[in-house]
């Protein structure tokens, strides 16, 4: 009797031990091998609860201790196992460096889940040229950063790092994935990472898609798109339909292409437009714009901008504007202005980057005018209130561009202490026969006259309309009859 017992526990640890090395799932495995021992340890009134063996007598013989033991080891291997397999789920679902969920984490999900998603991809921009240079223990502690900034900046869970450099953020929705990706290209255009004293700016590269079927795949053939056109690009991939389709994609991807060429190789150029003195009869103001040199032929903005905006490159070709026109302006004693956009603004630059142009080439502040657009006066958040402000202060004038063609908000123009109007071009070409446009300039010049603003009328194109506009008394005009932009003074 005795040995046919200890027969029976050897065949149940033969068999545990087989179940655990099978290739079964660990909680199949687990719910086996407890049925074995149930029956057997029922008899001998063993029990065990939570992982913890119970006997209930004071004393046991031979054959019960040892069923006391074997149960234990069976227990310590299982708890074992457990850990070692709760280990690779872990290694198998998430990212040690960074505590993100990894690749495998996010196709499990979507693969599980067919409700319309917003992913989008980051690919961190020259990263290999960081650990190449400072060390990979550098390179691990910036993806560390950019883990945390990212969680800070999209306050969301569902956020993957996919590998060395990539990752990636999922939405259970659809979402303005482009307004995340401009929160993001603001948040680090403005907020460098510092890792042992060493400054490092970090920019990503976007594939991003919206949709039910193929997301993650969808998604790396627009980042990969993304790249081929350069660092610091996005491409996002609708399901039914794309951003820009067609030949309006082709048309982009020219332009981007041109645009970017134009900033490497400084091809980036301003042209100078007279803006003529009504009173004093001359020209001793002058606007610069931003034209782009291909070959022998130049584009005007009104061909590239918009390209310029989607792809975030607006602050760029500011920046460049600034430090050319100063160059150019500091062998001459003319004053000039330079148009100032909203992304100039969020990006929160001018104020330093204006100085350090202006003292190199020994300008003072109060040469220059920075037009900005009435959409911008008009709408401008408390920061950007406070950049102009600041500006001001600092001694540059402002002036309003295209005055009268959206909000006209004459109690704003008081507020920001504005310096200039420039009357929208729509009111003034016609004005000489127009009489809605002329009452329109009437009341807006009025207005100004009774609080000491000077306005500019803008295209001003021929002798008709040029004598019009000394009638009202409007204080500068500028325009092809008085002066064509071009690249010399």
């Amino acid at each position: 009797m005795k040995n046919s017992r200890y027969k029976s526990l050897y065949k149940i640890q033969e068999k545990a031990l087989e179940c655990l090395v099978s290739k079964e799932i660990y909680s199949d495995k687990i719910e086996k091998i407890f049925e074995l021992l149930k029956s057997f340890l029922k008899e001998i009134d063993i029990w065990i609860l939570d992982y913890k063996i119970i006997y209930r007598h004071e004393e046991c013989d031979d054959f019960t201790l040892s069923a006391i033991s074997f149960t234990q080891k069976l227990i310590d291997i299982i708890l074992s196992e457990q850990e070692k397999e709760e280990d690779l789920h872990f290694l198998a679902y998430n990212d040690t460096l960074t505590g993100l969920k990894n690749k495998n984490s996010l196709q499990k999900m979507l693969k599980t889940d067919i409700r319309k998603y917003t992913l989008l991809l980051l690919n961190v921009d020259n990263f290999s040229y960081v650990n190449t240079a400072y060390g990979c223990d550098s390179g691990d502690v910036i993806l560390m950063k950019i883990a945390e900034i990212l969680k800070k900046i999209c306050n969301h869970d569902l956020l993957y790092r996919i590998n060395a450099d990539e990752f990636g953020i999922a939405y259970k929705e659809e979402i303005d994935v482009l307004s995340l990706i401009k929160k993001i290209q603001n948040y680090f255009f403005n907020n460098a990472i510092v890792v042992d004293n060493l400054t490092f700016h970090v920019t990503f590269t976007y594939g991003a898609t919206v949709g039910k079927y193929t997301i993650f795949k969808k998604a790396t053939v627009a980042l990969k798109e993304a790249k081929s056109r350069g660092n610091n690009r996005y491409k996002i991939f609708y399901e039914n339909e794309d951003v820009i389709e067609g030949c309006q994609l082709k048309e982009f991807v020219r332009l981007n292409n041109i645009i970017y060429d134009a900033i490497d190789n400084s091809q980036m150029i301003p042209f100078f437009q007279g803006i003529y003195n009504n009173f004093e009869k001359k020209i001793d103001y002058f606007e610069a714009l931003v034209r782009i040199k291909n070959g022998e032929n130049y584009y005007q903005p009104n061909v590239f901008l918009e390209t310029a905006k989607l792809s975030g490159l607006l602050p760029k070709i500011t920046k460049i504007m600034i430090k050319k026109s100063c160059e150019i302006m500091s062998k001459y004693y003319y004053h000039f202005s330079i148009n100032i956009t909203e992304d100039d603004l969020d990006h929160d630059f001018l104020l330093d980057f204006l100085k350090i142009n202006l003292d190199r080439y020994s300008i003072k502040p109060d040469r220059l005018t920075l037009e900005i657009l009435e959409n911008i006066s008009a709408g401008s958040s408390k920061n950007h209130i406070k950049q102009l402000s600041a500006l001001k202060k600092c001694g540059y004038k402002i002036a309003i561009d295209d005055f009268g063609t959206e909000y006209s908000n004459f109690e704003r123009l008081l507020e920001l202490d504005i310096d200039f109007l420039k009357l929208d071009a729509k009111y003034i070409k016609n004005i000489d026969t127009d009489k809605k446009s002329q009452d329109i300039v009437e009341s807006i010049v009025f207005f100004a006259k009774k609080n000491n603003i000077p306005c500019i009328a803008e295209y001003v194109h021929n002798e008709s309309v040029a004598n019009k506009i000394k009638s009202l008394g409007i204080e500068y005009s500028q325009g092809y009859y008085y002066s064509k932009p071009s690249k010399l003074i």
